[in-house]
């Protein structure tokens, strides 16, 4: 079978890969004593302690590797700040992009707050373990003086302590092959615009949106005045003078508890629109079928929880969706709704759209009613999802960049042992040890065997790779050439 004909297996859902390397325990934790940079370590076997790399350190570690060697497919996904005081985080914008848009919000995860709703969460289809060292550390400790620089300003060193630890490392990569490439958000209406070809996810309620009138604008960028009292926006935090608004209570329809929420003060209003997202505001023309809420208008209310106060500026703080500042009528128009936009939408048959990037189809976003809801479910195309498996494996064999406190390692497999797999488990972790490989795991049912077209078709779908050092571990039964491995995966995507 040619590469162009590969498809991925059918019957392929897991793909995992269990190496061991060489390297320095880098990944730092907790100061101790003082000024002694430590180690990550956990204790087993009694009283043994052993250092390890966190699995946050490992996925830095190979998106880093993937956005050099594939800087074209794996570019980093932009972040912004949302949520107000102690509740605020940095998480992935969603409002600009998706997994068919950027690789690593399809591998990698993601959570995306919603202010007042659930969130919209992505496991990562990408799992990955703790790197665990091999070898116990014995107390390694580094001692620095910096002499040279010292005694150019003839400066007395200030010493400094370091843990270390040398030592091969075990962590295990299991891809869940069916939910790579695809995805699916719960959104509250839609609309698509045929002359822009911009399909447009509404994720939170349409018209929770004000307009401001008599606004002027400041002296500094995304700063505004009514009566000399101020607005200032920064991203999507919006701060505004307490004398703007009121703090009102309203009692719950369910719970029957009274709720705090904060609003404009009604003289400071425009005169309500019948639609307040409009082609000017929002970019968008109201074409689709899916948008049913015309006419309809929330007051813009912020309840306790979604909005803090700061004393000594006295200016109240929360998270806004978007913003426009018309000069020529001096209004300021501020949103809730959260968008996400997908430009180069094409619309199909149905409420089908397909994405474009570089004149080519990547995928397509459908949109389904369930109910009283709708779902946005994303689908990469297979070509793509083969080129995006095929990426994570290549770097994984080869190496990943291991890049800290001035000391350049790498993580360079001295050994490896992957297999395709019924299920996204990563068996082999467990029966992988420093001088043993534990062949019993070989008979696991999970793991596939070649196709009835393959010449190696009563043999188990497995690779393995060991360097001289580990020369007598027995994997003998497993395939010995990388491409093989990868075309009986389906994924023909590199050169031999």
């Amino acid at each position: 079978m040619s590469k162009e004909n590969l498809k991925i297996r059918d019957d392929l859902k897991g793909i995992t890969f269990t190496i061991i390397f060489e390297a320095d325990a880098l990944n730092r934790d907790e100061k101790i004593g003082g000024n002694i940079p430590s180690i990550k370590k956990l204790t087993r076997f009694g009283n043994k302690t052993y250092s390890y790399l966190s699995r946050v350190a490992m996925r830095h570690y190979l998106f880093e590797t993937l956005s050099k060697n594939y800087p074209n497919e794996w570019k980093p996904a932009n972040c912004i700040e949302s949520g107000t005081g102690e509740k605020k985080v940095v998480q992935f914008d969603l409002q600009t992009q998706n997994i068919l848009t950027h690789a690593e919000l399809d591998a990698f995860g993601y959570m995306f707050t919603i202010s007042g709703q659930t969130s919209i969460t992505r496991k990562a289809p990408v799992g990955i373990t703790k790197a665990v060292a091999l070898e116990t550390w014995e107390g390694d400790m580094q001692f620095n003086a910096n002499h040279d620089l010292a005694n150019r300003c003839r400066a007395n060193p200030n010493p400094v302590n370091k843990e270390e630890h040398k030592s091969f490392f075990k962590v295990s990569f299991t891809i869940d092959v069916e939910k790579l490439g695809y995805d699916e958000w719960w959104i509250k209406d839609y609309n698509y615009d045929d002359t822009s070809k911009k399909l447009t996810l509404f994720l939170s309620e349409r018209g929770t949106d004000v307009i401001l009138k008599n606004v002027k604008k400041g002296e500094e960028e995304f700063q505004y005045f009514i009566d000399n009292k101020e607005i200032r926006i920064d991203g999507l935090t919006c701060y505004v003078d307490k004398e703007l608004m009121e703090e009102k209570t309203k009692k719950d329809k369910k719970t029957k508890d009274e709720k705090k929420y904060i609003t404009f003060k009604s003289n400071l209003l425009e005169k309500k629109k019948e639609e307040h997202i409009t082609e000017e505001s929002s970019g968008n023309k109201d074409n689709s079928k899916g948008s049913k809420n015309k006419g309809k208008s929330k007051t813009f209310e912020i309840y306790e929880g979604d909005y803090s106060f700061d004393d000594e500026q006295n200016l109240y703080q929360f998270t806004i969706g978007k913003y426009f500042y018309d000069e020529q009528k001096n209004t300021l128009m501020l949103s809730m709704v959260l968008l996400a936009h997908t430009i180069d939408a094409e619309k199909e048959q149905g409420e089908k759209y397909k994405i474009i990037k570089d004149n080519l189809k990547i995928g397509q976003i459908e949109i389904k009613n369930e109910g009283q809801n709708k779902k946005a479910i994303f689908q990469l195309e297979d070509r793509e999802k083969q080129k995006r498996l095929y990426q994570i494996l290549e770097v994984l064999r080869n190496g990943l960049i291991y890049h800290s406190s001035g000391e350049n390692y790498g993580i360079v497999p001295q050994f490896i042992i992957a297999a395709g797999l019924k299920l996204p488990i990563p068996i082999f972790h467990s029966f992988v040890e420093l001088n043993s490989f534990d062949r019993s795991i070989l008979e696991n049912a999970y793991i596939l065997k070649h196709e009835k077209s393959d010449a190696n078709q009563n043999k188990k779908l497995i690779f393995a790779y060991k360097s001289e050092k580990f020369r007598n571990l027995d994997v003998s039964d497993a395939c010995g050439d990388w491409y093989e491995f990868l075309m009986s995966l389906g994924l023909g995507c590199g050169e031999k």
